[in-house]
């Protein structure tokens, strides 16, 4: 069963009523990280073309999700328009991430409902350039970008391991910890010397079986302990913490636990003992 997007697409292609027009118009499509650099030449492009631009379309960032709301956008912006509509944008990665993203448009290119001007790259994609040459440079392009993408993801992750491998801490440490830059700019992970004797505190009075979750986060607020935004901590955040093994020396990566480098907090004895404690409270 065909969506109402592809339906309604399909009959607006096949209605000859809006081929009509009397001039020609555009759509600039500009990724904002970006906007600053490439958003006059984009203009002067439709200038000289004396295209009339009808609306423009900024992402926050080249993403393949961004991709597809831009795309489906367009669309509907298209649909309400007669006659061919021109899609001007600087980077051809901008606009397709993915074979998808052609097969969407490809019907509009064929039909003569658009036009797409891509800058950096200097070629047009159009109902007469789309042919079985311009259609394997597409695809060559966008198969070279994506084992890039995912070559830098493979190289990304593995630089990940390796820090871990060696105790390093690559995301945000636990409250009681700081996560600061060292005199070289490098990331580093240090003991918050306010909020670590709290968290000591807090395990060895919950360690006795007299707390509560609800009264041991009371406490909590009583000592001033403060989430990372300034605010007191909430009783989820303080039974995360009670369960926390960053403070004993393990860190969690990918579901599994890491030794860290960084000081403890918590002896593993009353780490272990906090532990019986939570089990005892939830049967």
């Amino acid at each position: 069963m065909k969506s109402k997007t592809k339906k309604w697409l399909e009959e607006w292609i096949d209605n000859d009523s809006n081929q009509a027009t009397t001039k020609e118009k555009a759509v600039i499509f500009c990724v904002k990280a970006k906007y600053v650099n490439i958003v006059n030449s984009l203009l002067r492009y439709c200038s000289d073309k004396k295209f009339e631009i009808i609306g423009t379309c900024m992402l926050m960032s080249s993403t393949t999700e961004g991709s597809k709301k831009f795309l489906f956008n367009v669309l509907k912006s298209i649909k309400k328009q007669k006659g061919k509509i021109h899609i001007v944008c600087n980077d051809f990665y901008d606009i397709f991430h993915d074979i998808e993203d052609l097969q969407i448009l490809e019907p509009l290119i064929k039909k003569d409902k658009i036009t797409i001007h891509i800058l950096k790259q200097n070629f047009i994609i159009d109902k007469v350039s789309y042919n079985a040459q311009m259609i394997t440079r597409i695809y060559c392009m966008l198969l070279a970008h994506n084992f890039y993408i995912d070559s830098l993801s493979r190289n990304i992750k593995a630089s990940q391991q390796y820090l871990i491998n060696k105790g390093f801490c690559i995301h945000v440490a636990p409250i009681g910890y700081k996560n600061v830059r060292d005199a070289s700019g490098h990331a580093d992970v240090v003991v918050d010397a306010i909020k670590a004797p709290i968290i000591t505190k807090l395990f060895k009075e919950y360690s006795t079986g007299s707390y509560s979750i609800k009264t041991l986060t009371e406490l909590a607020h009583t000592l001033g302990l403060q989430n990372r935004q300034g605010k007191p901590v909430s009783e989820t955040c303080i039974n995360d913490m009670l369960k926390n093994k960053f403070y004993i020396g393990m860190m969690r990566w990918n579901k599994k636990f890491y030794p860290h480098k960084y000081p403890t907090i918590i002896d593993k004895s009353l780490f272990d003992k906090v532990q019986e404690v939570l089990m005892e409270h939830t049967r």
